[in-house]
């Protein structure tokens, strides 16, 4: 449907910015880059027990917030007035709850690389027929 409305797959080969591309991203890559990390950022619900094997769920969720509040403040710098507020860590009921916050920042990640890539400030990695896009920082 998209090719039927004249947007094709960014990938390597896809002028910077183009206006009618799909550009591809996966938020953690992104995250990366918007904090300046080496590594992997923690902030997935679903691995939180993973994450920090033997910890509480109350250490879970607040340790779950602090990434979360790492990372809107990361995109405070980019975007003006996010209305995302996170909640208190004892208004938390399940880590479940966090789901949702997750899925926003996901979604405003998504939203930042788009802009980069429309201002010229993202790089393909990919090949000629698909790619995953970066912001450069």
């Amino acid at each position: 449907m998209f090719l039927g409305a004249g947007y094709s797959l960014a990938h390597e080969k896809t002028p910077l910015g183009a206006h009618s591309a799909l550009v591809e991203v996966y938020p953690h890559p992104a995250l990366l880059t918007l904090l300046n990390a080496d590594y992997r950022i923690p902030y997935k619900v679903t691995k939180s027990g993973k994450l920090w094997a033997g910890a509480s769920p109350e250490q879970r969720t607040a340790n779950l917030l602090d990434a979360f509040e790492r990372i809107l403040d990361g995109l405070a710098r980019h975007i003006d007035n996010i209305p995302l507020r996170l909640p208190k860590p004892q208004a938390v009921p399940t880590l479940s709850h966090l789901k949702r916050y997750e899925d926003a920042l996901d979604a405003l990640v998504c939203g930042w690389v788009g802009a980069e890539y429309l201002d010229g400030r993202a790089r393909p990695y990919g090949d000629e027929t698909a790619a995953i896009w970066v912001p450069t920082g």
